[in-house]
């Protein structure tokens, strides 16, 4: 059962890039050729109709899309391209439905924001990272900080809710160049903000390169810190912090982000993407059903590949797609891994782990809906209610913001203080 019945998502993952930064985990390629990425997009279309028509979607989520979200790699160096793919989404979008682009700010110009207009994006998520000439340089991002304030204020010109991400925690980043950033992207007048912790994801340069100990991440206390001024910052500026690297004015919220957050159904689809639904058959999944597409974009966009490459009947969502009810055969006819056999265990501890780092906290009446699971605290638990790092309302639990940076071991305790109900 979901809490918001309205809400049900697309995720499309958009792999192609001019350069590669040296922090991405997500699948990407900077080889590609136009003729790729025409085969690639015409893939998505098939697909997303094969997903549309499916019984699979039609019994866990609601008829019409709220949010669909272009992720990548860089969609922005796409615009008119992705009309036919739109074409294909249109008829199954909500009224007023929130339709977001991921974009680097080299690519940002009044052609392409056009352009994005055009195909009904609402929402642009410009990736800045940061303004500092020696931090853009170590993350090796092509863009300057005067493309980047020039991109902001274009995309604040075309659109009515934008979203810029900053990067915290790289080599030679102090509390200056951190306090600068915030600064100039506050000044921007952007509506939204992600701020993300650097991570050092095994398999990319930096990864690495800290691996060989030619890179020594921050220290814990020094992130902390980072994080502290940005909650204090941006709340002074009038920004709620919804969840640990988001923050929002009022009325500016992604809602897409709440899918993920919040145990909503998603499809997603093209290389490396991940989908969510919260049931598949009625009742016999009560852990939902995960699925994921292999991060070679080239397989993705191979005429053959799977049932709905074999024809128009499969491309329109009929045939096995539309009349099974079995995860086993739409991964065989999407070439993708489904993840079926799961368990309101491995929902709680998703639940759990992404809800307690949220301003909306956990529902506790949710948990035991899915689980027969109800609270009993143990001493660590009981001892941070007295202390005010959790509270409960309504059978709502909240850990207060300052401890979302150690969400981790609290989702732990909580999990162990959960008991069964009988």
């Amino acid at each position: 059962m979901r809490d918001d019945k309205a809400a049900f998502g697309l995720y499309v993952h958009v792999p192609f890039c001019k350069a590669l930064c040296h922090y991405c985990d997500f699948a990407k390629t900077a080889n590609f050729s136009r003729e790729l990425a025409a085969a690639y997009l015409e893939r998505l279309t098939s697909h997303w109709r094969a997903w549309a028509g499916s019984q699979a979607v039609a019994r866990s989520a609601p008829p019409r899309l709220s949010s669909v979200f272009f992720g990548g790699g860089t969609p922005s160096l796409f615009g008119e391209e992705l009309e036919p793919f739109m074409a294909a989404v249109r008829p199954y979008l909500a009224d007023g439905a929130e339709i977001s682009l991921e974009a680097n700010p080299d690519d940002v110009d009044a052609a392409r924001c056009a352009a994005w207009r055009a195909l009904g994006v609402n929402r642009l998520s410009v990736g800045v990272q940061t303004f500092d000439a020696g931090g853009l340089t170590r993350l090796r991002r092509v863009h300057g900080a005067l493309e980047a304030e020039r991109a902001l204020a274009l995309a604040l010109a075309h659109f009515p809710s934008v979203n810029a991400d900053l990067i915290y925690g790289w080599d030679g980043q102090g509390r200056a160049q951190w306090q600068g950033d915030l600064s100039r992207v506050l000044a921007s007048g952007v509506q939204h903000l992600s701020l993300y912790n650097l991570t050092f994801a095994a398999g990319t340069p930096i990864g690495r390169a800290a691996a060989r100990g030619r890179l020594v991440p921050q220290s814990d206390e020094r992130l902390e810190g980072y994080y502290e001024d940005a909650r204090q910052r941006l709340g002074a500026a009038g920004f709620a912090h919804e969840e640990v690297s988001n923050w929002a004015r009022p009325g500016h919220t992604c809602r897409h982000n709440w899918l993920y957050w919040d145990a909503g159904p998603f499809v997603g689809i093209g290389a490396g993407a991940h989908g969510y639904l919260p049931e598949w058959a009625g009742a016999a999944a009560r852990g939902g059903v995960r699925w994921e597409y292999g991060r070679n974009e080239r397989q993705f966009a191979a005429p053959d590949a799977g049932v709905v490459g074999a024809g128009a009947a499969a491309a329109a969502g009929r045939g096995i797609l539309a009349d099974t009810s079995d995860p086993a055969a739409y991964a065989r006819a999407l070439g993708v891994t489904m993840h079926p056999e799961r368990t309101p265990e491995d929902w709680l501890l998703e639940y759990v782990g992404c809800g307690l780092r949220t301003e909306r906290g956990v529902d506790l009446a949710r948990i035991r809906r899915q689980t027969d699971l109800c609270l009993e605290p143990r001493p660590a638990l009981a001892k941070a209610f007295a202390l005010g790092l959790f509270t409960r309302e309504n059978d709502v639990l909240r850990l207060a913001p300052a401890e979302w940076f150690r969400e981790t071991a609290w989702s732990l305790e909580l999990i162990l203080s959960l008991k069964p109900t009988s």
